[in-house]
């Protein structure tokens, strides 16, 4: 059998062969022609940098910096509500009040149970805390809060007291969903306590939990103009529905 070899014409056979150039003619050439730039504004991070910053769109959805110091205490999802508490005692103990930076649902939840942790362990000991809230971010939808811890005295700190006061103001607690909106319910707050000068926020679950907090940060914007700080004390209390056991966070809201 025969074979038969077809030969074509080599597709590159006219085409220009490439010219290597030694490093002194390539010098020469850059010289001649300017160096050619090879980065493009998105692959050089510098350059990148500075075209999101200013008022672009690019820099709206970064998270603030968090300030640095021996008062600050930055929560994560993942820090642990009994390290973040004893942080929390020590630093009263020590005279210093820490501000307390959260971002995110879970930080806020995990915070906020610090500082009830917290109050159990100063209480036997004469002291009682709050914590003032406060939004990290000019965008208020955004859980980006700082919690500022401040001294309570101790008699006010009894959650007997807190609802005593409330009974006879004529208020009640609110309960707060996963699905309750914050800034509503901050308003409501708010008002409540322009008339009563006290508020009670239950929860259950980490969502709820975050909502109340993020609530109490609203109403604290909404009273900027009365000149007394708002302060917030969370408690733990177990509920029984049926045969289980509930773990709602109860957050009294009132001037300090």
């Amino acid at each position: 059998m025969a074979l038969w070899l077809r030969i074509v014409d080599d597709p590159l056979k006219n085409s220009p062969r490439p010219t290597f150039l030694g490093p002194a003619q390539q010098q020469q050439q850059q010289q001649q022609h300017g160096s050619p730039n090879l980065s493009s504004p998105s692959d050089d991070p510098a350059a990148a940098a500075a075209a999101t910053s200013g008022d672009g769109s690019s820099n709206s959805n970064r998270l603030p910096e968090s300030p640095d110091g021996p008062d600050i205490v930055k929560v994560s999802q993942r820090s642990r509500v009994s390290s973040v508490a004893g942080k929390i005692a020590h630093d009263v103990r020590d005279g210093r009040l820490p501000r307390i930076m959260v971002a995110g649902n879970p930080s806020i939840s995990v915070a906020t149970k610090a500082i009830v942790q917290a109050r159990r362990y100063l209480r036997p000991e004469g002291q009682d805390i709050a914590f003032a809230p406060l939004f990290r971010s000019a965008h208020h939808s955004r859980a980006l809060l700082e919690l500022a811890v401040v001294l309570m005295p101790l008699e006010r700190g009894t959650a007997a007291n807190n609802l005593a006061q409330l009974d006879n103001a004529g208020g009640h607690e609110v309960r707060i969903a996963s699905a309750s909106r914050h800034a509503r319910v901050g308003s409501a707050t708010a008002r409540q306590l322009r008339a009563r000068g006290i508020n009670v926020l239950c929860s259950v679950g980490q969502e709820a939990l975050a909502n109340s907090v993020m609530a109490t940060a609203h109403a604290a914007c909404y009273l900027a103009d009365v000149g007394r700080q708002m302060v917030v004390q969370p408690s733990h209390v177990v509920l029984q529905r049926g045969s289980q056991e509930l773990h709602s966070f109860k957050l009294v809201v009132m001037f300090a």
